[in-house]
């Protein structure tokens, strides 16, 4: 007798509520929300989506590899205007490396992408070659191959950065590559004069 009760309308009402919600989560055209930062510990990081993650996790491999060149300038006596872009450019992307990090951090997501190589030479990477002549030059011609490669590196970058601009969600994000658009497009005209001297 008991199997033919209707349910109570209090349950169904809270069945059907539970039924939107599901279904609401699972709409928003890749848009997520961070998870609850008083349960990540991470400081919010508002609305992503698969372009934001993707910037994050390549930019964070692109600054490492931008990182690994500068450190090479008080290694190879390049010449104190070169060490000195170097030093900026390591003083700038060390602390954008932490904040990418702890976006993916508070999205859940993890900091390189398991599907794609970090040191795949696209948008600007250098080659193990390319890197290989820079370890052994000194000089001026450490200067000169240093101006060279980072051209093509903050090239990368910058396009890497517009990309996000046009398909990301996260306004942080946006704030980030604007960044790094106009101090790499500065940088770009910086080298590119050194290397008409």
């Amino acid at each position: 007798m008991l199997g033919r009760l209707s349910p109570h309308p209090a349950l169904l009402a809270v069945t059907a509520a539970a039924t939107v919600l599901a279904l609401s989560a699972c709409t928003g055209h890749g848009e997520h929300a961070a998870p609850d930062p008083s349960v990540t510990g991470s400081s919010p990081a508002g609305v992503f989506n698969g372009a934001d993650t993707a910037f994050a996790q390549g930019m964070i491999a692109h600054h490492q590899q931008a990182l690994e060149m500068a450190e090479l300038a008080a290694q190879r006596q390049a010449g104190p205007q070169v060490a000195a872009l170097a030093a900026r450019i390591k003083r700038a992307q060390e602390p954008e490396i932490a904040t990418m990090r702890m976006w993916l951090a508070a999205w859940g997501q993890p900091t390189a992408d398991p599907a794609h190589d970090a040191a795949h030479p696209g948008a600007g990477m250098l080659t193990d070659a390319q890197l290989n002549k820079l370890r052994v030059a000194s000089g001026a011609d450490f200067d000169r191959l240093f101006c060279e490669l980072m051209i093509v590196h903050h090239e990368g970058a910058v396009a890497m950065a517009q990309r996000l601009r046009a398909d990301g969600a996260s306004p942080q994000a946006e704030q980030l590559a604007t960044r790094i658009i106009a101090a790499q497009q500065a940088e770009i005209g910086e080298m590119r004069a050194l290397l008409r001297k």
